[in-house]
């Protein structure tokens, strides 16, 4: 029995002597590895060397670069890889596995030990300067000046040496993001990246000027024609203002030669005389007062260029998109069909700014001419009719609202007062192989449409040549000639009663 008893306890003395061994064993196989139940940054590390939990941790962080914002969206992205940028755990690791107690790995199994910990991040710091420093917004040396630009709306003022980027404090700011690990940076938000240049005598100067032009420009008035708002924009009121390409031929005005505004301009809300003096900065002339100076003759140029714009042709648009069912016509049968007094308007540009009101908002009413003539389209035309265009020389027929044939035409010569009556007439006969008889010709045609007393739409062989300006030196006697082939059609389907429409 004692035997027994010897032999047990030597048993139990040899397991936990072997036990001992076994966990003296695996606590120095910690010494080089994790121990047991070490978890770091979510890696299960148990029994892994320094070098492979890294190799795993490494391979867990990712970085695509970062991506630097500036003024006016301007950005540039700088990769990782392009500035060699990488993450180590090493040291982080190394300091752990040193401070563990690897013999104590039996009571880690009955807990997790976790850490996260932030790798060290490693870089070429010159590489990123370099590439941060050819980013577009640091090649600002050709724009170092302060200029006057002329722009689709108008003048502005183009002043390169405001906020003038800081090369060191971006860098060290880009520095700064990319060791924390930022995906992007936006220098803007710091004015301390950005700085301001003296300015010279010469840019103060160009500063003064700008902000006259700015007050000329900020102008608030608009037309209204025929329900339509026509702003006087600033790039309108910038094509008044005399520049030194225009000087030239300005000191060759004569007031009034052309018209009541050649050789007119105003400067400081005065008319002025360029005789007295002046002077050019920059392109612009100004007056002896250093004041900028604006051409009336100019102002006259773009109501003209309104006034060709906005006529019988373009009212007849209106009407078919059923924008308006009225129709101006002009009276004058010598080629000039403008509806709207253009003379008037200019004349109210004018006084505004002679006035100072010219920035105050207003709306105003454009008169029409003496010699126009207001239609009820909608009764007087419907959608069926024939137009004549003979500004354009054109010849229309629209049936129900749908173009359904046009030609050239050549109409009355108005250099010889033989110009074609217009206004809104209807057809009034219809006549085939017909005479046409006047106090100095007889001319035979073979199809004949009557618009109004003796003038008609009919055909002309004795002409080669149609539409252009023809009519201005060889047109007809006040008729409306066509191509035979085309109004032998026209003469086929219009019926009498026809309304036609004649405009120039």
């Amino acid at each position: 029995m004692k035997k027994a008893l010897m032999a047990m306890g030597a048993a139990i003395m040899f397991i936990f002597i072997s036990l001992a061994a076994v966990y003296l064993l695996l606590g120095e196989y910690y010494s080089t590895g994790f121990s047991c139940s070490t978890w770091i940054n979510g890696v299960y590390c148990t029994g892994k060397s320094v070098q492979e939990v890294n190799s795993e941790l490494v391979s867990r962080k990712v970085y695509p670069g970062i991506t630097i914002y500036g003024p006016d969206d301007t950005s540039i992205f700088i990769s990782a890889s392009a500035i060699n940028h990488r993450f180590d755990y090493t040291e982080a690791l190394e300091r752990a596995l040193r401070e563990q107690n690897s013999y104590a790995w039996g009571f880690n199994v009955f807990k997790n030990l976790t850490a996260d910990y932030e790798p060290k991040v490693t870089y070429n710091s010159a590489e990123l300067r370099k590439l941060v420093l050819k980013w577009e917004l640091f090649s600002y040396e050709e724009d170092l000046r302060v200029d006057i630009v002329k722009g689709e709306n108008g003048y502005y003022l183009y002043n390169g040496l405001t906020n003038i980027p800081n090369r060191e404090n971006i860098v060290k700011a880009v520095y700064s993001a990319v060791n924390n690990l930022q995906v992007s940076l936006d220098i803007s938000e710091d004015p301390d990246n950005f700085t301001n240049m003296p300015l010279s005598s010469r840019d103060q100067e160009t500063i003064r000027v700008f902000e006259q032009i700015d007050d000329l420009q900020n102008c608030k008035l608009s037309y209204d024609i025929a329900g339509i708002s026509i702003p006087v924009s600033a790039s309108v009121v910038s094509s008044f203002i005399l520049t030194e390409d225009m000087l030239n031929s300005a000191l060759l005005e004569e007031r009034g030669k052309k018209n009541d505004y050649e050789g007119g301009f105003i400067a400081g809300g005065k008319e002025i005389d360029l005789t007295d003096g002046y002077s050019v900065f920059k392109g612009f002339v100004l007056d002896k007062n250093g004041r900028v100076i604006l051409s009336e003759s100019r102002m006259h140029d773009y109501f003209a260029a309104l006034a060709n714009e906005y006529d019988t042709k373009w009212l007849m648009e209106e009407y078919r998109n059923g924008l308006t069912d009225k129709i101006a016509i002009s009276s004058n049968k010598k080629g000039n069909g403008a509806i709207f007094d253009m003379t008037a308007a200019c004349e109210n540009i004018k006084k505004a700014y002679l006035e100072g009101t010219y920035n105050q908002e207003n709306v105003l009413s454009v008169a029409l001419n003496k010699d126009v003539t207001i239609y009820d389209a909608l009764n007087k035309l419907g959608k069926t009719y024939i137009e004549v265009n003979m500004k354009d020389q054109m010849l229309y027929y629209y049936v129900e609202g749908q173009l359904n044939m046009d030609m050239p035409i050549v109409t009355g010569n108005v250099n010889r007062s033989r110009g074609t009556p217009t206004g809104i007439f209807n057809i009034y006969n219809k006549r085939y192989h017909t005479y046409l008889r006047g106090v100095d010709y007889v001319s035979y045609v073979n199809y004949w449409l009557g618009v109004n007393k003796g003038v008609g739409i009919h055909d002309a062989n004795w002409r080669d040549e149609f539409g252009e300006d023809i009519y201005k030196n060889n047109g007809s006697h006040g008729c409306i000639n066509c191509p035979e082939e085309k109004v032998s059609k026209l003469w086929e389907i219009v019926d009498v009663g026809t309304p036609v429409v004649l405009y120039y």
